[in-house]
């Protein structure tokens, strides 16, 4: 919730996320625990981006 409070208090365009899935965890197996609360709700536009393979 408070990112969205944040989003709406800066008036920004997007919100951008880093994403870093949780294989072990259904419900997070595409984005990351936060990530996915945060689409669930957030009015704005959120680009995910993967974390970087090493």
């Amino acid at each position: 919730m408070e990112i969205n409070r944040k989003a709406l208090q800066y008036n920004a365009e997007m919100i951008v996320m880093g994403s870093c899935g949780m294989a072990c965890d259904p419900n997070a197996i595409f984005f990351g625990g936060t990530t996915e609360k945060v689409l669930s709700f957030i009015s704005r536009p959120v680009p995910c981006i993967p974390p970087k393979k090493i």
